[in-house]
């Protein structure tokens, strides 16, 4: 087999593995999922589970990447050219959060992995929570020019807690309930936002 071919082979496998680990994740919880299993649900050997990831914290590290770059893809990583600057504040929390919901619907050891604390997780999902504090930091320094750049990232940092938060409790929901429990959680978010925005209809001043 050639070289780019066994690449190609040896991609498809890590994200067959990741499959198998994110479905775990979402129904047993981190806790209950164990390598054997992981390999197992993938269809593989042990042995060959750890071929591509040394043990478990690697392998959850790896699946938090993944959905790092997920949100990466669905979050504009650049405020100032996707329209942030003139869209009403409504359109902007419906831009960030339907995604993320989306993901979190799609893949449940999306959810799983965000409210669990142990540290090994916490440590894991924290290039997820970077991508995202990143993501809502760059709309509020649009939205919200005069404040000071550690202001901002503060009011990103509460705004993701609010978003983590139900995350789970909207995913979970069968999809008669879903919507009515977003559109809530998304007041919320909104009149906590709003306090700061200096959006097209709110130019005057804010609290510092």
């Amino acid at each position: 087999m050639t070289g780019p071919r066994r690449q190609a082979r040896g991609l498809a496998r890590i994200e067959q593995i990741l499959d198998a680990a994110d479905a775990l994740v979402g129904e047993l919880g981190h806790e209950q999922v164990s390598m054997n299993e992981v390999a197992r649900r993938a269809g593989i050997s042990p042995g060959s589970l750890y071929q591509y990831f040394a043990d478990r914290g690697e392998l959850l590290g790896t699946l938090a990447m993944r959905y790092a770059r997920r949100i990466e893809d669905v979050l504009p990583a650049d405020a100032a050219t996707a329209g942030i600057e003139d869209a009403e504040l409504a359109e902007l929390v419906d831009r960030f959060v339907d995604p993320v919901i989306r993901i979190g619907v799609e893949h449940q050891g999306f959810t799983a992995l965000f409210h669990n604390g142990t540290p090994e997780l916490a440590q894991a999902i924290r290039p997820v929570q970077e991508s995202m504090i990143d993501r809502i930091r760059g709309m509020v320094a649009v939205r919200a020019p005069t404040l000071e750049p550690a202001h901002a990232r503060r009011v990103a940092e509460v705004a993701l807690r609010i978003v983590e938060g139900p995350v789970h409790l909207i995913a979970e929901r069968p999809e008669p309930e879903r919507g009515p429990m977003l559109a809530e959680f998304k007041l919320a978010l909104r009149r906590y936002l709003e306090v700061y925005d200096e959006g097209p209809r709110r130019r005057g001043p804010h609290p510092g």
